[in-house]
């Protein structure tokens, strides 16, 4: 299973990872972003598919819904956890 972690909040980052860690039964592959224009700009390239998104809903720059909706305009299967 391939996930996105995108949050501005390091803290909430280094959580979500040690989670993910303790979970690793399934082979879980993930990228980190540290904003929504990140994560958008890989989709808008081509470069980003992932099975599961979690989101921070307040960014600076482009918040969660705005994340979401922009992602949404590529990929309509992902699931996206706020």
């Amino acid at each position: 299973m391939f996930l996105a972690i995108c949050d501005d909040s390091r803290a909430y980052i280094n959580s979500m990872e040690k989670y993910l860690h303790e979970l690793n039964m399934f082979s879980l592959v993930y990228d980190i972003f540290e904003s929504g224009e990140e994560l958008v700009d890989l989709y808008q390239n081509g470069k980003a598919s992932y099975d599961v998104i979690f989101l921070d809903m307040e960014m600076k720059g482009l918040d969660g819904i705005q994340t979401a909706n922009r992602i949404r305009e590529f990929d309509k299967k992902v699931l996206i956890v706020f």
